[in-house]
């Protein structure tokens, strides 16, 4: 039951992000088909946070070998979704005349 419910929030994508916490939760479940659900889970629904990427790199010394393969996966996923964040945000300041000092002193 836990492994369906894991993996339907997978199919709901981006739409699932409020599940992100409850997700990474169960990437220490004792139960592999459930970590390695969470582990493809994460990287559909596409949230490159810190502690999500912290959780899955753990898993890649999972006893498992498919727990540790799916949390290659949803890392390179994920990775790529942050670089695209940064060349659209880029792109942006660059659209708008902003140079790299002036994006220093926003944050």
């Amino acid at each position: 039951v836990r492994q369906a419910a894991v993996v339907s929030l997978g199919l709901f994508g981006t739409a699932a992000n409020s599940a992100t916490r409850a997700l990474t939760m169960c990437l220490s479940d004792t139960t592999v088909s459930v970590r390695k659900a969470a582990a493809v889970a994460l990287g559909q629904v596409g949230n490159p946070s810190r502690g999500v990427m912290d959780r899955l790199t753990e898993r890649l010394k999972d006893p498992n070998e498919g727990v540790r393969k799916a949390a290659k996966r949803s890392l390179d996923q994920l990775a790529k979704l942050h670089a695209e964040a940064e060349e659209l945000a880029d792109a942006e300041y660059e659209e708008e005349g902003w140079d790299e000092d002036s994006r220093d002193d926003e944050g």
